[in-house]
């Protein structure tokens, strides 16, 4: 996107600000060769390469998910789940008010439209359709390209294809994922968890089908209704409107009628804008499939300094009245026991986001 917003601000005599998260400096990398928390390396690669471009490197220091809270929920009036990007995502907001840029351009559905491209669910559908010797020149380049082991490949291809042989080893977890968060009883006596069957978004999974993952993006208004509050009303809030081209209807349309085959094509992924942007984009980026960027890897480490403060909530939260019918108070006090004293690397133990999302929707209960 850098690319074309970036020739065109040219031509005006004008230049793009980019911003752009990193990590705070004293956060020590943990993520395997495969993931980049800080993606600094190849964004000045584009940034050289495009020209016309400031950078604005963002580390959002002293900010972290426990200290937006509050400010979410005055801005959202609902819960919300998205916390790891929380002071990151608002933090952009209030810079390119700061300023004075009136739009915000963003890519949000990008992974959807012109940069989708599923290869190992692609690679899937070639076994189960008995199409063996494509899947088996596909899968050979993916690994050439990508550095992933062919015995891993056919692994996961083999599971996502027949689903059915390994479905005993994950239906308890994704049963117990789903109640986590609301208190059983509560579920049952409300049904909350049938009236929203249709409206959960589909998890990518080991077992998902990316097809029916893309369709429901689409299909299912709560998810618009969700992009469209979060853009609205940061928006409204800090005078920068937010604008993602790769959300446009037209272009939705023109990315449906493309068939799988040119997202997903001689062992690349998101084969169709690789292509399409060259030679907008350098090598380095555009062919890149061996490392990619994690969002925020160190939303954890910011929030150990706080620790006990955070604890302390969650166990106030555990005692009150208010809520111990409504949240899992027995789950929570169990996942707190899990973690006396956390270290940054298990930023994605799912009890940690239980711990969050408890936290945000207590506050919710007792703001409004």
């Amino acid at each position: 996107m850098v690319g074309f917003a970036s020739g065109t601000l040219r031509s005006q005599g004008k230049r793009l600000h980019a911003y752009s998260y990193v990590p705070v400096p004293d956060f020590t990398d943990y993520t395997s060769k495969t993931l980049l928390a800080d993606e600094r390396p190849f964004i000045r690669s584009t940034v050289n390469h495009v020209g016309n471009i400031t950078e604005n490197y963002l580390d959002f220091e002293g900010r972290s998910p426990l200290s937006e809270v509050d400010t979410w929920l005055d801005i959202m009036e609902m819960p919300y789940k998205y916390f790891e990007n929380s002071f990151w995502i608002r933090g952009f907001y209030e810079k390119a008010s700061q300023q004075d840029a009136g739009i915000l351009l963003t890519g949000a559905r990008g992974n959807f439209t012109i940069s989708w491209g599923p290869a190992l669910d692609y690679y899937a559908s070639l076994l189960k359709s008995g199409r063996w010797y494509r899947w088996f020149r596909e899968t050979q380049q993916y690994s050439e390209r990508t550095g992933m082991p062919f015995s891993r490949i056919a692994k996961i291809t083999g599971r996502k294809a027949y689903p059915e042989w390994f479905k005993a080893q994950s239906k308890g977890a994704s049963q117990a994922a789903s109640v986590q968060l609301i208190h059983p009883d509560f579920a049952q006596r409300t049904g909350v968890l049938e009236r929203l069957k249709s409206i959960i978004v589909l998890q990518g999974g080991a077992q998902a089908d990316a097809l029916k993952v893309r369709a429901e993006k689409f299909n299912n208004l709560a998810i618009a209704n969700k992009n469209g509050a979060v853009a609205t009303k940061c928006s409204l809030r800090y005078r920068a409107w937010e604008r993602d081209p790769t959300s446009d209807a037209r272009v939705i349309r023109f990315c449906l009628s493309v068939p799988i085959e040119q997202y997903v094509k001689h062992g690349t992924d998101r084969s169709l804008i690789r292509r399409a942007t060259s030679p907008e984009l350098p090598d380095k980026v555009r062919l890149n499939q061996r490392v990619r960027g994690v969002q925020p890897a160190d939303w954890l480490h910011r929030i150990i300094p706080n620790w006990d403060d955070f604890t302390a909530e969650l166990r106030a939260l555990c005692s009150d009245s208010k809520v111990a019918g409504i949240l899992n108070t027995e789950r929570i006090k169990s996942a707190l026991a899990n973690f006396p004293s956390p270290r940054p690397e298990l930023a994605s133990h799912p009890d940690l986001r239980l711990m969050m999302h408890s936290l945000i929707v207590y506050r919710f209960i007792r703001k409004f």
